[in-house]
């Protein structure tokens, strides 16, 4: 009986280990943080952690060269998420509650074309959708997977929509993304992603399922195994 309970245990962890990767989750950027050059942290619905970072890149490139250190903020409210400001803070006071940035609150293409870099820290996930705010019209995004493999160029956002829910993502799985813009006119705040887990590959479960069948073998045959006179 306790064999056959151990047994069960390894059985329910292995499957729990697999399952769980599949679950779909949400890390949400609607909240307060002040402008830095560091990097934001998120916790996700699963407890994943999710960092964002601001940056520039270079949208003459099908695999953007990502540079500089622009500011970073977010907001919470109805219009909340991630802004970026590539231009000088107007004041030394590091605070959300003033216009502390010379340059648009938003991710925008003016001047310099920035992008907002996530990175999923110890995780391999699939982007489900994306969802944005402060959305007006002819706005659009681009999205890339932080190793270069794949990305998504000049995807447009509905007109007026002001916080906009999108899922037509086809850049595959990573453990960190980019989302820029590109034209002069494009700005939006990012303000949630959803997101799952790429599962635990089969034979890393496999192989402790494996475990526990041989050991509860092992233990049945020298219980049954008859005695020597």
């Amino acid at each position: 009986m306790i064999h056959k309970s151990i047994f069960n245990a390894v059985l329910a962890l292995s499957l729990a280990a697999f399952a769980a990767g599949a679950n779909a989750a949400v890390v949400s950027f609607n909240e307060n943080n002040n402008w830095t050059k560091g990097a934001l942290s998120f916790t996700g619905s699963d407890g994943t952690t999710v960092t964002a970072q601001g940056s520039l890149y270079d949208d003459k490139r099908t695999d953007p060269l990502f540079y500089g250190d622009p500011y970073i903020s977010s907001w919470a409210g109805s219009f909340g998420g991630i802004g970026i400001c590539s231009g000088d803070k107007k004041v030394k006071t590091n605070t959300n509650s003033i216009s502390s940035c010379n340059d648009n609150h938003q991710v925008d293409g003016k001047g310099s074309n920035e992008a907002v870099i996530l990175n999923f820290v110890g995780r391999q996930v699939n982007l489900l959708s994306a969802t944005f705010a402060y959305v007006s019209r002819n706005d659009d995004y681009e999205v890339f997977m932080g190793n270069g493999g794949g990305y998504n160029l000049g995807m447009s956002l509905p007109n007026n929509c002001w916080t906009c829910t999108v899922s037509n993502f086809s850049v595959g799985s990573d453990s960190s993304f980019a989302f820029g813009a590109y034209h002069k006119n494009d700005d939006w705040k990012l303000q949630a992603l959803e997101y799952e887990i790429i599962p635990t590959p089969l034979p890393a479960t496999g192989w402790l399922m494996m475990a526990g069948i041989g050991a509860l073998g092992f233990a049945r045959r020298r219980k049954t195994r008859p005695s020597l006179r």
